[in-house]
């Protein structure tokens, strides 16, 4: 039994975490963290949960490529006394913008590209998609689908398996 959702546009922020060292912890908490120059624009923007971004150091390391932040980190929903030489990571999140979004169990990756599955009159299309920005239940398609496609959730990989198998003459045999 497949089940199906429309792919539509909505708000999005893509999620993630970024991880950063203790450095002082008296009068303010602070910590560091290294991110990839090309990424570290990207933070200065960003929503933060239990910390602040204070500064972007502008001065990237030539050897590695690496950018710093320095966090101000809130203690008050900390479970435990930061220390300094530890390291703490949060949530971080984009300024949400609306954009083709589909669930993320739609999108399958393969070794070569990824796919998802349209429905198409009483089949399904295997389709090839670019996928942008993810959140925790779906990702950006940014190229491959129209608003208003419908695409099969679950079970994407069973379906993919059952074309490859159909396809490539996979399976077992003695």
């Amino acid at each position: 039994m497949l089940e199906t959702a429309e792919a539509d546009e909505r708000p999005i922020s893509e999620e993630r975490s970024a991880t950063a060292y203790i450095f002082a912890t008296s009068p303010k908490i602070l910590a560091s963290a290294l991110v990839p120059e090309s990424q570290a624009a990207g933070y200065s923007n960003a929503i933060y949960r239990g910390a602040k971004l204070l500064r972007i150091d502008r001065v990237t390391d030539s050897a590695t490529r690496m950018t710093e932040l320095i966090f101000e980190l809130d203690d008050s929903s900390s479970q435990t006394k930061p220390e300094p030489g530890n390291f703490v990571t949060f949530p971080v999140s984009s300024p949400p913008r609306t954009t083709l979004v589909v669930p993320r169990s739609a999108v399958l990756e393969t070794a070569t590209n990824k796919i998802v599955y349209v429905v198409n009159g009483n089949g399904y299309l295997r389709t090839v998609v670019q996928t942008g920005i993810r959140s925790a239940d779906y990702i950006e398609i940014t190229d491959g689908l129209y608003a208003g496609d419908i695409v099969v959730t679950s079970p994407v990989e069973q379906l993919w398996l059952s074309e490859l198998r159909l396809t490539k003459g996979g399976g077992h045999s003695h």
